[in-house]
């Protein structure tokens, strides 16, 4: 009888313990099962994105190639034939550059790649200087020196001494020298027509904010923010970033308390204060003033830009000064459009440097340093007691020092592909 209740006790103990392990497998294999899925899931949404990224890529190497796709035109490309993997492709005049934007997409899934972009320098463009031919020779005095080829007057250069100061060193041109015309080089008339546009009311299509918050981040998959201001304007404690653009109709003072990252600026005059970090592209008809200690970030750029009538009065004389210690990495320009214009001026202190390029369709001060390149009508020497024409006075140009993958603009240059200079948001 013990026997008989001692296999019916222990019968029920292990058919308890099989309920128990057959419940914890089942758990366990549930588990394993949706682990499984979850990662399947996972790796399946991995692959999607992967997808997407490289067809946002392909997309974006595809706007890069292409000069056949209208500015904010939004285009739809098959990339394979196959309806699976479709982007939307745009792009936007920004100022010297552009922005070039793809977006992959798939069912609720998206990825956009953005960029600002330019070109790449052509072999042509690989010159320290281009100073026209006004038949007269290119003088150098104290630690003056052009490192690059060059293209001058068939006069040549001279060593001078002027203001106590003699030519100090060997050579004044380390490259090949060739002879220049008297005409410089053509840059893109109707970009610069474009950006002039902008300093013409009335203003059809576009929509303006006369008041903004102090803190403004823009990105350039929505619509530009444009800023209208009809009084003089300070800009003190702002962060203004992407896709932006900031009309003044009087004088706009930066101080360098401001954030601004990639904003387009257009007012008669600018000056940008004492230590101010940032960039931007700042267009001006009258003048633009980098005070001491300025450092404006790559890409930014400084121009210059006639006024649309012929007779036009000027506040100033036009002019683009960069005081000591400051530097601009990107492009600096002036132009004209009549020929009874006054003559512009682009002027490098002593201890100032720009990274990239000069255009000066009229005169250029150079006491400054130049790691690019340099195109100019003349040198122009302004001191205490005398002008100097065509002299160069401890100021330096040197290709060497300008990095091999500096991308310009496509006013200098439209024929060369496209490149990304900095991804954007």
């Amino acid at each position: 009888m013990f026997k008989s209740f001692f296999k019916r006790r222990l019968s029920a103990s292990a058919l308890q313990a099989v309920l128990t392990i057959s419940i914890i497998i089942i758990l366990v294999i549930t588990f394993l099962l949706g682990l499984s899925l979850s990662l399947k899931s996972l790796f399946l949404k991995d692959q999607r994105f992967q997808q997407l990224n490289f067809n946002s890529l392909s997309g974006l190497n595809l706007l890069l190639s292409s000069e056949t796709i209208n500015f904010s035109e939004e285009l739809r490309v098959d990339l394979y034939g196959m309806g699976t993997d479709s982007v939307l492709l745009k792009k936007i005049e920004w100022g010297l550059y552009e922005v070039h934007i793809a977006s992959a997409f798939k069912d609720d899934d998206i990825i956009r790649k953005m960029g600002i972009t330019g070109k790449r320098l052509s072999s042509k463009e690989r010159f320290a200087l281009y100073l026209s031919d006004q038949h007269l020779p290119l003088s150098f005095s104290g630690r003056s020196y052009v490192k690059g080829d060059v293209y001058i007057s068939a006069a040549g250069v001279r060593k001078s001494n002027i203001e106590g100061q003699e030519f100090e060193g060997t050579r004044v041109i380390f490259g090949k020298t060739k002879i220049s015309n008297a005409e410089l080089p053509k840059i893109d008339s109707a970009l610069l027509l474009r950006l002039s546009e902008m300093f013409n009311q009335p203003y059809d299509g576009i929509q303006f904010h006369t008041s903004y918050a102090d803190s403004l981040n823009c990105s350039f998959n929505e619509p530009t923010f444009y800023i209208l201001k009809e009084d003089s304007l300070e800009l003190n404690h702002v962060f203004l970033k992407g896709n932006i653009i900031l009309i003044s109709n009087n004088p706009v003072v930066i101080d360098s308390s401001s954030n601004i990252e990639d904003v387009l600026l257009f007012a008669p005059s600018i000056i940008i204060k004492n230590g101010f970090r940032g960039s931007i592209q700042a267009f001006a008809q009258d003048s633009i003033r980098l005070k001491n200690d300025v450092y404006l970030e790559y890409p930014s750029v400084l121009g210059l830009l006639p006024k649309s009538i012929k007779n036009a009065d000027y506040i100033n004389h036009p002019s683009i000064i960069i005081d000591s210690a400051s530097r601009v990495t990107g492009i600096v320009f002036t132009t004209v459009a009549f020929h009874n214009q006054p003559i512009p001026l682009i002027q490098l202190d002593n201890h100032s440097t720009v990274n990239g390029q000069v255009y000066s369709s009229g005169l250029l001060q150079l006491q400054g340093i130049i790691e690019g390149s340099a195109i100019t009508k003349g040198f122009i020497l302004k001191t205490s007691s005398t002008v100097y024409d065509n002299f160069i006075l401890n100021g330096s140009i040197n290709l060497n020092n300008l990095s091999e993958y500096y991308i310009g603009s496509k006013i200098f240059n439209k024929d060369e592909a496209s490149s990304i200079i900095k991804w954007v948001e």
